[in-house]
């Protein structure tokens, strides 16, 4: 028998403070961008039956918003954090001095240039891919996953089966703040996995 789920990653919104790397350092999003996201969601032509979400505010705050509102159980699930970027995590580009030597050799190689106490690229999508088969395991049929950039290029490499290793997928595929990214898996003698929309935006 035929089944199918649909799960939707959304962004977060643009968060405050100076540019940085911000990765596991919990900062916020203006209240009135959030209410704007958890609108947009509301609107949206999909009847979401479940909530999950990252524990860092950016994401949890509107979660919790679209959740309350709509009466959707919601469980937050650290495995869908944002990479912890070690040293430089939080910290303003600007406050940056000798760092911008390891932080290009990162950029330009991710998976074999690791920031000083960061956590590697193997290690991350380890964490978020157990999350994504523990989401594959709910009972939802249409699963809002409110998540961080790096989280959903995870897991898009992992549902076109794409090289996670090649830097330029990070570097050029976009993934804008409050975007909408949708994934449908078809259940039959196996899954097969359709990536119907990546980015679109909510604002």
């Amino acid at each position: 028998m035929l089944k199918t789920k649909n799960i939707y990653l959304v962004r977060h919104g643009k968060v405050e403070g100076k540019p940085a790397l911000n990765g596991s350092t919990d900062v916020l999003v203006a209240t009135e961008t959030q209410q704007q996201i958890k609108q947009a969601l509301q609107a949206y032509p999909v009847e979401f039956d479940q909530v999950i979400t990252s524990p860092l505010k950016r994401c949890y705050d509107v979660a919790t918003l679209y959740s309350k509102d709509l009466n959707v159980g919601m469980s937050s699930d650290p495995r869908f954090q944002e990479m912890n970027f070690g040293d430089v995590d939080g910290v303003p580009f600007d406050d940056l001095t000798q760092q911008w030597n390891e932080l290009e050799q990162f950029w330009q190689d991710p998976a074999n240039h690791a920031l000083s106490g960061a956590e590697s690229l193997h290690s991350f999508r380890e964490r978020v891919l157990s999350g994504w088969s523990h989401v594959l395991e709910s009972s939802g049929d249409n699963i809002l996953l409110v998540t961080h950039g790096g989280v959903i290029r995870a897991l898009l490499a992992h549902a076109l089966n794409i090289d996670w290793t090649n830097p330029s997928w990070y570097s050029n595929l976009s993934i804008a703040n409050a975007s909408i990214t949708h994934i449908k898996i078809t259940h039959a003698d196996q899954d097969f996995i359709s990536v119907k929309s990546i980015g679109l935006a909510l604002l």
